[in-house]
């Protein structure tokens, strides 16, 4: 029996102190939605009023802008009738909004005109001579707004323009357009705010000069006119820049209405929209406020059920709860959630729960933090190992530049040295052959040929040992890179020509059709470029086919040598571009090296393609720019 006063206690007090404040909270914030509502619809009314006024103050003022442009041309300030016709109807054609140009002298006289649509516009309306008040206004301010007129049935606004010399910029004559406002009215249209909004434009003589309902209100036999209360506003404006507020209109309809003056035209926008509408948000907080009732009703009995359920049996619930503690789980709360009536017990049990949730989250965190570290030391340990390995990488190139620089500084002084003995020596065998021709009928024994052909050696020994330290030289020098633009077949036409191919071999030229032009070093191109060259003549001692092509990719420009040799084992093809490699009987190992050597400083490629028996294709590839 205590049990059930208490939860029928319980229950009443849940849905009082729920629902009554909610009800009565719902009510006054109904009351205080619905005035709101209504001052921020006029807020917006009133913002959309001032967003037309300003959309049609834009579009008079870039119509003018467009008219002044056409008046500075010169086809029209030299009015010539052939030049300044054309244009007129060109740009006729191509501007919708303007449906008539006239052009008049300095004098103010008529001399062309063109319409769009002939007799879209009552010739009533186009002056033979402009007013001397008009005129004046143009010169001094630019422009000058007129009069309003019909166009094919819509407004129509005159502008006049100067129209310029564009020697002096001194006032030639002028350029009068008619602008349709129908354009005006389309972006209106286009404008959605509601069921029943509607935005206008009227001059303050009550003539409708745009509407967004502009099919309904422009038609043939209409009164293009507004509301009479609403054309009472637009008079009662005065010095006012705009008004809004709630009208009752003449056919009962309860609006509210904004107006806002147009800037630089004396025209009023306006916008209104029916009362109605400003509470379609509050109808709606009406039903929601209905159903948060019903559900929360259902919620608090739901909720008063779950507690009375909650008091009964506290003691052994708690007593459940501590030998879970007492065997060691920590890792997770009470397994059941303890009853919690309104006394010690509930307080201790209250207090337990925290307990127990406090340390599972403490035995988690540590846990997780266990994993933490044991994540960051393999962490640690692989960017160790990966800074290891890049250390160990760039030692071996420190070491293999310092060995390549010691080898340099070595092969200038080596270089240096020999060529002094060489030099010698050539000189020696210079005198000695001269010596060994001998004047004919001189009385010298005959020479023997086995001398001569010695002598030949040497000299060719000479010249192998040369080259062989020029090239060590090559390798070795560093000098600063000269780029400029050169134009590549011409270079490549200029180391052929120095080249001599060997009997047998035949060299093939392939190059794109168009001249390339590339940025690079001359010197140190020519010189890689010919050692592929002199590469491919020594694998061909028995004659072949060599060919230099060019060819042009989105990202660079590559030069291609390809010999029918036979062909580079992959196993050495690794090591080809290592200094001192080299498989020939003779030779220092450093031509491919050069190349290597000259791609890098040049930010490029170089690419071998070997097939055993058929040839290979070394690719030489200079980046853009």
């Amino acid at each position: 029996m205590r049990t059930s006063g208490i939860f029928l206690r319980t229950t009443i007090l849940l849905m009082v102190l729920a629902l009554v404040p909610a009800v009565i909270i719902g009510f006054v914030q109904m009351r205080i939605t619905q005035s709101a509502l209504e001052s921020d619809f006029e807020v917006i009314k009133s913002r959309l009023a001032e967003r037309t006024s300003k959309s049609a103050s834009n579009f008079i003022r870039d119509t003018v802008g467009f008219l002044s442009t056409i008046g500075e041309l010169e086809e029209i300030s030299r009015f010539r009738r052939e030049e300044y016709t054309a244009v007129m109807r060109h740009v006729l054609e191509g501007q919708p909004a303007i449906a008539e140009l006239d052009l008049y002298d300095a004098r103010g006289a008529w001399i062309f005109g063109v319409e769009k649509v002939p007799g879209s516009i009552g010739q009533e309306h186009r002056l033979a001579q402009m007013l001397p008040y008009v005129q004046d206004t143009v010169k001094q301010i630019g422009s000058f707004r007129g009069n309003v007129v019909k166009v094919s049935g819509y407004p129509g606004l005159e502008l006049f323009v100067p129209v310029r010399r564009r020697s002096d910029h001194l006032v030639a004559g002028y350029l009068r357009g008619v602008i349709s406002l129908r354009q005006l009215s389309e972006s209106l249209s286009e404008t959605k705010f509601g069921k029943t909004s509607e935005f206008f434009i009227v001059d303050f003589k009550n003539r409708l000069i745009a509407h967004s309902n502009y099919k309904k209100m422009f038609t043939e036999g209409s009164s293009e006119q507004l509301d009479p209360a609403i054309t009472d506003k637009i008079s009662r404006l005065g010095a006012y820049l705009g008004w809004s507020g709630r009208l009752d209109l003449k056919d009962k309809r309860q609006v509210i209405l904004a107006l806002h003056k147009v800037e630089d035209q004396p025209w009023v926008a306006g916008t209104l929209q029916e009362r109605w509408e400003a509470f379609v948000v509050m109808i709606a907080m009406r039903q929601k406020l209905a159903e948060v009732l019903l559900v929360g009703g259902v919620a608090v009995l739901i909720a008063a059920l779950i507690f009375a359920g909650r008091i009964s049996s506290p003691v052994r619930s708690l007593t459940q709860a501590v030998r879970q503690i007492a065997a060691g789980d920590f890792t997770k709360p009470v397994t059941e959630p303890l009853p919690k009536p309104n006394d010690e017990i509930g307080e201790l049990a209250s207090a337990f729960e925290t307990m127990s949730r406090v340390l599972a989250n403490r035995t988690h965190e540590l846990m997780r933090a266990q994993e933490d570290l044991k994540r960051f030391n393999l962490e640690l340990e692989a960017r160790v190992d990966a800074r290891t390995r890049e250390l160990k990488a760039t030692q071996d190139e420190l070491i293999k530049q310092e060995r390549l620089a010691a080898i340099g500084q070595m092969a200038s002084v080596v270089g240096h040295e020999l060529r002094n003995p060489l030099s010698v020596i050539n000189n020696s065998i210079y005198v000695i052959r001269n010596r060994l021709g001998g004047s004919p009928g001189n009385g010298d024994a005959a020479i023997d040929p086995k001398i001569i052909r010695h002598v030949t050696i040497i000299e060719g020994e000479l010249n192998v040992a040369n080259q062989i330290i020029s090239e060590i030289l090559t390798f070795a020098r560093t000098r600063e890179i000269q780029i400029r633009d050169l134009e590549l077949h011409e270079l490549l036409e200029e180391i052929c020509g120095r080249l001599a191919a060997p009997p047998g071999i035949n060299i093939e030229k392939h190059y794109v059709q168009n001249p390339v032009t590339v940025k690079m070093d001359p010197d140190e191109v020519r010189q890689a470029v010919r050692n592929l060259i002199i590469n491919a003549f020594d694998v061909l001692p028995n004659g072949g086919r060599v060919e230099i092509s060019t060819r042009i990719e989105k990202d660079g420009c590559i030069i291609s040598v390809s010999d029918s040799g036979p062909g580079i084992p992959p196993d050495v093809q690794a090591k080809i571009f290592t200094p001192f490699f080299t498989t020939k009987s003779k030779g220092t190992g450093l031509g491919l090296a050069v190349v290597k050597k000259v791609m890098d400083r040049h930010n490029g490629e170089v690419t071998v393609e070997s097939v055993i028996g058929k040839g290979t294709t070394f690719h030489l590839k200079f980046p853009v720019g």
